[in-house]
């Protein structure tokens, strides 16, 4: 690749001249010079273009302040600084900014100028490419977009539909991994609940709970009004306490997410660095830069009592394990024991005088009086004011500095063994003591890392330590031996925060990039990775790239297939397996669950899709739309078209499951989660030893095809994707639109509802579906008339012996006949459900008890047949199915996945009810549960409407049904929680009354 860049060579002035560990005032100094001499830098506009690939940034080394600044918050030296932007270019439309720092290239290191051009010529327009950047936050950016064409190449458009998005992956050998991006907040502190089934993790105004057992995000706790430093759960799980910023600490609702209440200090501009709760719950410990440790009661959020003698900020709090004692340390060196019961300093540190390693730190100790620096007296003898930062910048400005020998003594971390006989410390020069609690005699000295060390923990049988440092390492230590026993690497930035979890094999990290990380202690490899994204979204990844995740969370996933980045999008319906996800987090061995790699899926790559023929404007009824599938060595598969997302054609090219002998000879009365998850296990065996589940017969290497579609009026946005021969990697969706100006007829609402107490086999009957499947109707209806003419709304209803498999499939191939493009239609089931042979099947009336035939199942493949006969672009389908032996923590994922992936099939919305027989027979107020949030949420649809403009839309009735349902059972003691999946446009079912 030609370039056509010019360097400019950073030049070391007075921003140079800044030393990298004096005051805040200077660094605050220090960063007004940068934005002032990086903000008026220029460049020539045609920075690295070139005849294949162009950026459009201009960039120069990274020298003096900002390769420091980058040092103290993220641990590395190496980058490059992008002086200036082209305008319109490619960089300016992915969000990269002048004084950007770029530290990787595709997930490749970026070290000097060389390796960035040698990155960019190695790319071509239209490939997707991934920039990490730092901007002066110690959470590394991931930031996404696609290589330009220089406009001396030609490269005029340069805008997202401008430049064809490159192929995807080729066949041959290929490695591959997928790449989940930094979390949107740092995280400054977590902790893990006694019962082993929640995490909670806080950093900056973000706090969230999250499923230990699934992976779950459970929550973004909302209104958190103050940054936050330090996270615990109450003993018995019910409360959360986090230390904040403006000497506050909260203590928050685990079931609810609310406040409770505050626990607020006498100086505002104070903060809370550290909390505890005591054995019993009781009290709450605080301690922070007032230099104080102060004692409240949990239950009235009054204070006990203070504890005082610290000379500088309090970094550390905790409880012996009786609970007789606290222990503390802070940043004038000293570890301190304290009586409880009297606020007395008492033990063995009280009257030692400071070791002589704590001599240093004691003769450079400096005053910035009231809550600054000071270990010592003050050095100004009379009274006077001081300009002092407040708390948090002096936080901020002190944990940048690098390698100042007057702090290297102040600790961070202080804990006490399990049984109360040792105590723990962590400085920030990077040493970890073992102390005699009694004696207060040193034991022995840690050391490995480099730089401050951030957290500590003792495992339960006390016999291993658990570090985290500044220089972005975990490590686990022997303690008899002193030797560390694994280094775990992998974050990008320092690690703040660590756990051992009720697993002894399993440890927890989070950090300054926002990730959570799961680590096996035995082998120090990093196997699961937590990601908390903005506006509550998610993801959770496995090393080997199974991942779970919120419903839009999957976006920000990308591939690395050899040099070149892919979406996830080709790849959801093979790598989305929250099933798999819970088995690593349960500690199980996956590998009979895993069916195909990232790799060998790429080894057969999915074909390449166009359009051919497709008018820009049609005013007939229908348009003919042309397209080409091409093989690209992997064979042709299942080819979809949607329109405006919801899809029209499939030519049922699916894989089907095996049968598995031994669940066939089953009754569904007797069948338990657990049967239906070593189900899954068995058929996954069975997939992997015969490579893949059958299919139809191959079609070629090239299809060429037409196909009327039904015009809408106005715009029609047709979406192409075809899978590969094994029907395991989707291509890329290639996207086109027309416009229609077709006269419109007034739309229609089918709603058909079916509703099964009384089956064949009697053992199996229920007490609410039929009721269920009837008020719905009647309910959505009579709201519905808001948006439709009596006349257009049309209600068909089946009820126990009606609902046979035969009538089900009939009467919609006589709704098809009948349902356009522009009318709504629901499909509403009351009734079993079941979980099989890697399926979701809809169980009629018809069925006997018995699992070897089919003939009155209604499978997830045959449901997609019934989305593709109805024409309606506004499907809703809603599952208020009780399924045998429940869908509970064991089965959840595999059911999330399989739910999911139908919806992201047919390209629309759907509700499932996931609830157990049980709870269903329980009922509630005369409905099954589910059900009865429905009905709830259309009858107060004041309520459901949170945006408030005046309708309830698809997406805000399935969030209030999930809400409600959520909460309700828990208060039952029979927990459930809705899957709510929305793959289609977002309309209004009603208007509020």
């Amino acid at each position: 690749m030609t370039l056509n860049n010019k360097r400019i060579e950073y030049k070391s002035g007075s921003v140079n001249s800044f030393l990298p560990d004096i005051s805040f005032l200077d660094i605050y100094i220090c960063v007004l010079l940068i934005c002032f001499l990086f903000g008026s830098a220029s460049a020539p506009a045609n920075a690295f273009a070139g005849e294949k690939g162009w950026v459009g940034a201009q960039v120069q080394p990274l020298a003096g302040a900002m390769r420091r600044f980058l040092s103290r918050l993220t641990g590395t030296e190496e980058g490059i600084l992008v002086a200036a932007v082209t305008k319109g270019g490619p960089a300016e439309q992915m969000g990269i900014k002048p004084n950007d720092v770029v530290l990787g290239f595709n997930y490749r290191k970026i070290k000097n100028i060389d390796e960035f051009e040698r990155a960019v010529a190695g790319a071509s327009p239209g490939d997707r490419i991934v920039l990490s950047v730092f901007r002066m936050s110690p959470t590394i950016l991931t930031i996404v977009g696609r290589m330009g064409q220089s406009p001396e190449a030609g490269g005029v458009d340069q805008s997202a539909g401008g430049i064809q998005e490159s192929p995807g992956p080729a066949t041959g050998d290929v490695t591959a991994k997928i790449f989940a991006p930094p979390g949107h907040h740092e995280i400054e502190s977590l902790d893990y609940s006694r019962d082993g089934e929640l995490i909670v993790s806080g950093g900056g105004t973000s706090l969230k709970l999250w499923d230990a057992l699934t992976g779950r995000e459970i929550r973004t706790f909302t209104g958190v009004a103050d940054v936050i430093y330090s996270v615990a759960f109450s003993p018995d799980v019910r409360f959360v306490l986090t230390g904040c910023a403006n000497h506050k600490a909260v203590l928050w609702d685990v079931e609810t997410g609310k406040p409770i209440r505050s626990f607020i200090g006498q100086t505002k501009d104070d903060l809370i660095e550290s909390v505890a709760f005591s054995p019993d719950g009781r009290s709450v410990l605080t301690g922070g830069s007032d230099k104080t440790i102060r004692l409240w009661d949990t239950a009235s959020g009054q204070e006990i009592r203070t504890f005082a003698g610290h000379k500088a900020w309090v970094n550390s709090v905790g409880f012996s394990p009786d609970g007789k004692l606290i222990v503390s340390g802070g940043w004038d060196g000293h570890i301190k024991l304290w009586d409880v019961a009297t606020a007395a300093e008492t033990g063995p540190f009280k009257e030692n005088k400071p070791a002589a390693e704590y001599k240093a730190a004691r003769d450079n100790l400096r005053s910035a009086g009231g809550r600054g620096r000071g270990g010592a007296a003050p050095v100004v003898a009379e009274p006077a004011k001081i300009d002092v930062p407040p708390a948090v910048i002096v936080r901020v400005g002190d944990k940048m500095a690098w390698n100042i020998e007057a702090w290297k003594n102040r600790l961070s971390t202080v804990v006490f063994s399990p049984d109360g006989k040792y105590l723990l410390s962590g400085n920030w020069g990077g040493v970890i003591s073992l102390w005699d609690a009694s004696s207060g005699q040193k034991i022995k000295n840690f050391t490995g890392h480099t730089g401050r060390i951030n957290a500590l923990r003792f495992s339960p049988d006390g016999r291993r330590i658990l570090s985290a440092g500044r220089d972005n390492l975990v490590k686990i230590w022997d303690v008899a031996t002193g030797q560390a026993l694994q280094t775990m690497t992998g974050h990008t930035g320092e690690v703040r925060a660590i756990a051992f979890s009720g697993k002894p094999h399993i440890v927890i990290s989070g950090g300054a990039d926002g990730t959570m990380r799961f680590w096996n202690s035995n082998t120090g490899e990093e196997f699961i990775k937590f990601v908390g994204l903005n506006d509550g979204e998610w993801i959770i990844v496995t090393f080997d790239g199974y991942y779970n995740s919120s419903p839009k969370g999957h976006k920000e996933l990308n591939i690395l297939v050899n040099t070149k980045v892919y979406g996830i999008d080709q790849f959801y319906d093979l790598f989305y397996r929250p099933d798999i996800v819970t088995a690593k987090l349960r500690g199980e061995n996956i590998a009979d669950l895993v069916t195909l790699t990232l790799s060998e899926a790429i080894k057969t790559p999915p074909p390449r899709v166009s359009f051919t023929s497709m008018p820009g404007e049609t005013r007939t009824p229908a348009a003919k739309v042309c397209y080409r599938v091409k093989s690209a060595g992997g064979g042709i598969g299942e080819i979809r078209i949607f329109q405006n997302g919801k899809l029209i054609k499939s030519d049922g090219f699916y894989r089907e499951a095996f049968r598995n002998e031994n669940t066939a000879k089953m009754q569904l009365a007797s069948l338990n989660s657990r049967a239906v998850y070593q189900d899954m296990r068995s058929l996954t065996v069975k997939e992997k030893a015969t490579s893949l589940a059958p299919l139809a017969a191959p079609k070629g290497n090239l299809v060429e095809e037409c196909v009327d579609v039904e015009a809408i009026a106005g715009e029609n946005e047709i979406s192409l994707t075809a899978f590969n021969a094994p029907n395991t990697v989707q291509s890329f969706l290639e996207t086109a639109k027309f416009v229609s100006t077709v006269k419109q007829s007034e739309p229609h609402l089918y709603i058909l509802s079916v509703g099964i107490d009384r089956y064949r086999d009697a053992s199996i009957n229920l007490k609410y579906a039929a009721k269920d499947a009837a008020d719905f109707a009647g309910r959505m209806s009579a709201a519905a008339r808001s948006l439709y003419k009596p006349e257009n709304i049309h209600l068909v209803s089946l009820v126990n012996e009606q609902a046979g498999k035969q009538n089900i499939l009939s009467t919609i191939d006589s709704l098809s006949k009948k349902i356009k493009h522009a009318d709504r239609f629901i499909f509403f089931d009351a009734s079993h459900g079941l979980l099989l042979q890697g399926q979701y099947y809809i169980v009629t009336s018809s069925f006997d008890g018995k699992l070897f035939s089919m003939a009155s199942l209604i499978s997830s493949n045959e449901i997609v047949e019934i989305s593709k006969k109805i024409k309606s672009l506004s499907q809703l389908f809603i599952f208020d199915t009780c399924h045998a032996g429940g869908v509970d923590n064991i089965v959840s994922g595999l059911y999330d996945a399989r739910m999911s992936v139908l919806a992201k099939k047919m390209g629309l919305h759907i509700f499932a009810s996931a609830g157990s027989v049980q709870t269903a027979l329980d009922g509630f107020q005369g409905n099954g549960l589910y059900t009865h949030t429905l009905l709830q949420g259309i009858a107060r649809g004041s309520e459901v409407d949170t945006e408030k403009d005046g309708t309830v839309t698809v997406t805000k009735l399935g969030r209030y049904s999930k809400d409600r349902t959520t909460e309700i059972s828990g208060k039952l003691g029979h927990p459930q929680t809705p899957f709510i999946i929305n793959f289609g446009k977002d309309s209004p079912l009603f208007k509020v009354q």
